[in-house]
């Protein structure tokens, strides 16, 4: 008995750093997969890192003196160099996390689904102030994709806009060459001129997303919506009708894309529309 509780005790006092971080740990995951379940995004990725880190820093754990990643413990001299490259590496992985999480909000709220852009710029702004991960990640490639997503979405309601203006102009066209061309159809040339004309007016539709991701959109839709007024007018003499805020729109869009920061704001969430739940 004896011979047990003196291996006990030599394993115990052999293993005990890394029994305390592999059950902190536990407990961190755990939590974070917990907060995780309630949308508490920033907390999540806290609690998964912390909880990553301890389980991989107990198994160098032997403490003498070292300072890192918001935490100071005593390591001896041999595992200085193993820890700093472990909280560097840790870093990265928690700084890749941090951005999947984020765009992973940003495309699901493709699908017409929560959430919403106000719930996505605070889960990208709660990250950024959280004094756990203050300066230890970057979030460009998400604040990249929050940006190309959102002009993607402005462009989207300009463009909506826009087309049924369209619509309405089109409608008005055919009626005029239904009009010039009666059944049974006399001149065929002239009616396939006029419907050639027609389609020129009303144009290709456009790769929004590709635009957006270019930093394009504004500037492509107004020379579009300049083009629809002249084709219309020269080839039918309609004049195209569009919602005086399209302009406003439209200017919104090309000063968002001349911006280098995140970009995207309640004012502009509410300018364009875009909460699902209004």
């Amino acid at each position: 008995m004896k011979l047990y509780l003196g291996a006990f005790k030599s394993w115990l006092l052999s293993t005990w750093e890394k029994l305390i971080f592999s059950l902190f740990g536990m407990y961190l995951l755990a939590f974070g997969a917990f907060q995780l379940t309630r949308e508490n995004t920033a907390l999540a990725i806290t609690s998964l890192a912390f909880g990553i880190f301890s389980f991989a820093f107990g198994s160098i754990a032997k403490f003498k003196k070292f300072k890192g990643f918001g935490i100071e413990a005593e390591l001896w001299e041999d595992k200085q160099k193993e820890a700093s490259e472990l909280i560097d590496r840790l870093r990265d992985v928690i700084q890749v996390y941090a951005n999947e999480i984020i765009i992973a909000k940003v495309r699901t709220n493709r699908l017409g689904s929560h959430p919403t852009w106000s719930e996505i710029i605070q889960t990208y702004v709660s990250i950024l102030d959280d004094k756990s991960l203050s300066g230890k990640i970057e979030l460009n490639k998400a604040r990249d994709e929050i940006n190309t997503y959102f002009i993607f979405d402005c462009a989207s309601y300009a463009n909506r806009i826009i087309d049924r203006a369209r619509q309405t102009a089109a409608s008005a066209a055919r009626d005029a060459i239904d009009l010039a061309h009666p059944s049974p159809i006399a001149d065929s040339q002239g009616h396939g001129q006029m419907h050639a004309h027609l389609r020129e007016a009303i144009g290709e539709r456009l790769d929004l997303k590709s635009l957006a991701q270019s930093r394009c959109c504004g500037e492509t839709l107004k020379i579009n919506l300049m083009l629809l007024r002249r084709k219309f007018k020269s080839h039918f003499d309609i004049d195209v009708d569009f919602d005086e805020n399209v302009g406003i729109l439209l200017e919104e869009i090309c000063l968002m894309e001349k911006e280098t920061g995140i970009f995207v704001n309640e004012s502009r969430i509410a300018l364009f529309h875009l909460n699902r739940e209004e």
